[in-house]
């Protein structure tokens, strides 16, 4: 095994960011399936070039 799989805080700061980048996702799922989408507002282009 390469030393990345004895790097212990790595490992474990990875756990984390994924156990909470899955809680997140479902969040937003949920939220999606009760409060459904925002309304999308009309897109406006501009040209700050004179």
């Amino acid at each position: 095994m390469g030393e990345a799989s004895q790097d212990e805080e790595g490992l474990q700061t990875m756990r984390v960011l994924a156990r909470n980048m899955s809680f997140l996702m479902k969040c937003i799922h949920d939220g999606k399936e009760k409060y459904g989408l925002p309304e999308k507002e009309e897109f406006h282009r501009t040209n700050f070039i004179r």
